[in-house]
């Protein structure tokens, strides 16, 4: 019987999310609490584990892909791992996989110590052309983490750590085009949405602030001694929750 992945719902008000990158395929051994997947919501960018120790049977939706949470995106094949033996006779195709020469269990280490790496982490290192092998992790388990890798750039002798052949192609670039990220696309939604359905206007009044001045002269002082800092930005905004009690529609959008 599979395991269903499915999209997790990231918050209460999160309803979709987006798939960034697969860290497995169809076919791969995962160990429980492995991560699979790395998705993206308007919460949070996070990976997601699996729950069992199993193989990837089937990939449903690709990367990029936005989708309901709930959304069934990846089933995995359970597996049986005894004592003293890497997979249960039970999956035998498996089992060669894993059983193969030194050479193969090389690579496979190799994949494995990839994997602990998170893509933040990946792309750092790319970018500033450092080892992670070269780098302690402080992290849990020994993790590297993305302060341990600025920390260890920050100590490296000026010219020693450089950018990237790909990095330094791209700042030659006169021109650029980079999609947006799944956040970044969210937050220019909104920001076109807002333009789209409340007025954006500024009006310039002149008020006389005589008596808050008067007002603040005199208590400034004593409030400090009970460590609170008087501005004018309590007043203006006690001023502006009135006149919107007092005119309501002045908050209303447009309804086309």
């Amino acid at each position: 019987m599979t395991v269903k992945v499915i999209m997790p719902q990231m918050g209460e008000s999160v309803s979709e999310g987006t798939i960034l990158r697969w860290l497995a395929h169809e076919g791969d051994l995962v160990e429980k609490e492995q991560p699979i997947v790395e998705i993206s919501t308007d919460k949070i960018d996070t990976e997601v584990p699996s729950s069992v120790t199993g193989v990837i049977k089937k990939i449903l939706h690709s990367e990029g892909s936005t989708l309901p949470v709930q959304t069934i995106i990846a089933e995995i094949e359970p597996i049986e791992i005894k004592e003293g033996v890497n997979i249960s006779t039970e999956k035998p195709e498996v089992a060669k996989k894993i059983e193969k020469g030194e050479s193969e269990k090389g690579i496979q280490e190799t994949e494995e110590a990839e994997k602990r790496y998170s893509p933040l982490v990946r792309r750092l290192a790319k970018e500033y052309n450092v080892n992670l092998e070269e780098i302690t992790g402080t992290g849990e388990g020994g993790r590297v983490t993305k302060k341990d890798i600025l920390d260890y750039v920050a100590s490296m002798p000026s010219g020693i750590v450089t950018p990237s052949v790909e990095a330094e192609k791209r700042m030659l670039d006169k021109e650029i085009c980079i999609p947006l990220s799944p956040k970044r696309k969210i937050t220019a939604d909104r920001m076109l949405q807002s333009k789209q359905t409340a007025a954006h206007v500024t009006t310039v009044f002149e008020v006389d602030m005589t008596k808050v001045e008067r007002y603040r002269e005199l208590n400034k002082d004593r409030l400090k001694k009970e460590g609170i800092h008087l501005t004018y930005l309590p007043f203006i905004t006690l001023a502006t929750a009135h006149a919107l009690k007092k005119t309501a529609y002045f908050e209303c959008l447009m309804d086309r």
